[in-house]
């Protein structure tokens, strides 16, 4: 949908939930990590997530005020990750080569959208990324102009000792070995697993009513909330709380404070938790939705 028309009204959402979900992402592979000890591998975090803003609001895809916003809940939510990657592995590929490959998918929305203007922007952006990532983490780079030899690539990165930190020579892997016992250990455990802290901390309370981009009118979030009720879980309560679909928990009032989910932990929250949060003025005084009107968007828009 981005590619038939990346100047719509939908651009900016689209790139804020993307920024959330590399968020959730984060979280989880932290969460595995800690809770099983083995690795993970990611191929982007949010940390770097900004080349795509960029390109987009160089583009003009997105506007002025969604990127001050962007940039504002970046700074904000980075911190709240806490460990940055151990090690970064770029794959640097000429705009030329990348602009041969889109045109070869042969993807004519894909092709009109993201052309050598947008890829120069991503590529300028990636060594900003890169110099953020040399504070925390190992880097390395390869010329990817023509696929190299990825045996190669994990040879160098087994010969890599992550484990060691050097206190005296900078900030590389310093969060990963300031934490001291197992008690420390464990706290960050629970907050990478359990995400609403990390959530609340990195996303909560930041206004966005000058954001003309991510604003949702109200009886649109009304309307949603009474086809979900009437067309979608055919109940006034949420998922994990039907009584007729075999849910042990036979529902909660409209009301609620934090998550009420049946199983606390979520993979992304705008997947699994994001309509247990959601209400409305309309819906949370009309619990069976009885106000709904199957017409709604033809009568308003």
């Amino acid at each position: 949908m981005f590619y038939k028309n990346p100047s719509g009204e939908l651009s900016a959402a689209m790139q804020d939930r993307i920024f959330n979900c590399r968020f959730d992402q984060y979280l989880n592979a932290l969460a595995h990590i800690l809770n099983t000890g083995q690795g993970v591998v990611l191929e982007r975090t949010p940390h770097s997530d900004f080349v795509f803003a960029n390109a987009m609001r160089d583009k003009n895809y997105i506007g002025h005020e969604y990127f001050k916003h962007y940039y504002f809940v970046r700074k904000n939510a980075l911190p709240q990750l806490h460990f940055w990657p151990h090690l970064v592995v770029y794959l640097n590929t000429p705009t030329s080569k990348c602009l041969e490959n889109i045109k070869r998918r042969g993807n004519t929305d894909e092709i009109a959208t993201v052309d050598e203007r947008y890829l120069k922007t991503i590529e300028e952006s990636y060594k900003d990324s890169l110099r953020e990532y040399r504070n925390h983490s190992k880097i390395l780079a390869y010329d990817w102009t023509k696929p190299g030899d990825t045996d190669a690539v994990v040879e160098d990165i087994e010969r890599l000792d992550l484990d060691f930190f050097e206190w005296h020579s900078g900030d590389v892997m310093e969060e990963w070995n300031t934490i001291v016992d197992s008690i420390g250990w464990n706290g960050w455990r629970q907050y990478v697993t359990n995400k609403y802290d990390a959530r609340m901390l990195a996303f909560d309370g930041i206004p966005k009513h000058e954001v003309g981009e991510l604003y949702t009118n109200p009886r649109d979030t009304g309307h949603f909330l009474h086809v979900m009720r009437k067309e979608v879980l055919k109940s006034p309560y949420g998922y994990g709380y039907i009584a007729k679909n075999g849910d042990h928990q036979a529902g909660t009032t409209a009301w609620h404070t934090g998550h009420n989910l049946p199983e606390p932990w979520y993979e992304y929250y705008f997947r699994e938790a994001y309509y247990d949060d959601l209400t409305s003025h309309e819906t949370s005084l009309d619990l069976d939705s009885d106000s709904y009107d199957p017409d709604y968007v033809h009568h308003h828009h």
